[in-house]
């Protein structure tokens, strides 16, 4: 699955749980992903999510991608993956992220 196909689908999920960020990161932000890999997406969410959303986001986003799904926040990456992650970033929704 190609990134533009991912942001394609995933859009309106961003949109209904009021995603500020999301960046897609790993093999497939590489553009090389194995046949058993995962999707790695990290979010900035917004100020009145709760863990209910965080967990209805990954499930919705497993739906529309028919792929597991590895859903982290933004803010709480260890700082060593966080610059690692940043670094191949691929931008799926929103503003970009700090």
């Amino acid at each position: 699955m190609k990134i533009v196909e991912i942001r394609r689908k995933t859009a309106p999920v961003f949109e209904a749980y009021n995603v500020k960020f999301a960046g897609l990161f790993g093999s497939y932000a590489r553009g090389k992903p194995g046949t058993r890999s995962d999707i790695d997406i990290a979010v900035i969410l917004g100020p009145d999510a709760d863990l209910f959303d965080f967990v209805g986001l990954k499930l919705d986003l497993r739906k529309v991608l028919k792929k597991p799904v590895d859903l982290v926040t933004y803010r709480t990456m260890y700082p060593y993956v966080k610059r690692s992650a940043k670094r191949g970033m691929k931008k799926l929704y929103g503003q970009t992220a700090h």
